[in-house]
């Protein structure tokens, strides 16, 4: 055991370690004093004077000397400027230079066209009815309307006395414009609302027999009439009419809507 101390003793301070304190010990200060090598100096080789860096060494020197010139060939870059490169290029014959000029845009408001007939409403509600796959009604409601259950029940009485039969199989639907679109240059697009209302009423033509229609109200009497000539319902007779909303508060106009319904039935 005592060799073995020593032994470590020894390793010890050939690493540098010069002293140390008991557990017990409380440490107030511990100095360390490590050499180059700790081991045997005739185990290393030794470093000359002559091997050691100088000042005045070109490894030493050469960095100093390309700092140098790379920062005086930076300042001779910044001090260049346009004018003084397209000088030095037009003094060489074998490059060419184009006079290039910036290209200005210039900005141009461009409106799209847009197809806007005075002569109809492009704020408007419409009730649809198809009975009995034969009977095409269409009313003009106002916006602000609630009593459709009423106009309903006309509009099926009037279908019923119209084909002479009861009213058994029957669909309505809405249609609205410009309802939630914002867009003006939808909103203020004739084209575009003739279009929705034509597709709107093409949605419930299948399997109709013989069909009738019936356009009831003076603003969707002509908004029919300026669909496209090729439309299905164009070659459907048609018999105009007041709004079935009107009807529904003023009897005395029921006569006069049916002569014209009457009329196109036979």
């Amino acid at each position: 055991m005592q060799d073995n101390a020593s032994q470590q003793a020894y390793c010890l301070e050939r690493m540098g370690v010069v002293s140390w304190l008991p557990k017990s010990a409380v440490v107030s200060e511990l100095t360390l004093s490590r050499p180059i090598s700790p081991w045997d100096t005739e185990l290393t080789s030794s470093i000359s004077e002559d091997n050691c860096p100088t000042s005045h060494d070109e490894t030493a020197t050469g960095f100093a000397l390309n700092s140098v010139v790379s920062s005086s060939m930076d300042m001779e870059v910044t001090q260049k400027t346009v004018a003084g490169l397209k000088e030095e290029l037009l003094s060489n014959s074998s490059v060419i230079v184009e006079d290039l000029q910036p290209i200005e845009e210039l900005a141009v408001d461009i409106a799209p066209q847009t197809v806007f007939d005075e002569t109809l409403v492009h704020d408007i509600c419409i009730q649809l009815y198809v009975v009995e796959k034969r009977l095409i009604i269409l009313t003009q409601v106002p916006k602000a309307f609630d009593d459709f259950n009423e106009i309903e029940q006309l509009a099926l009485k009037m279908s019923q006395a119209l084909l002479r039969q009861t009213t058994d199989e029957w669909v309505s639907a809405r249609f609205s414009w410009p309802d939630k679109l914002h867009n003006p240059y939808f909103i203020e697009n004739t084209d575009w609302m003739l279009s929705a209302l034509d597709s709107f009423i093409e949605r419930y033509l299948d399997g109709l027999d013989r069909p009738v229609m019936i356009v009831a109200g003076t603003q969707i009497q002509k908004m029919v009439s300026s669909l496209r000539p090729e439309a299905p319902i164009m070659s459907f007779p048609r018999a105009d009419i007041v709004s079935l909303p009107e009807l529904y508060r003023i009897p005395e106009l029921k006569r006069e809507a049916w002569a014209a319904m009457k009329k196109v039935m036979e």
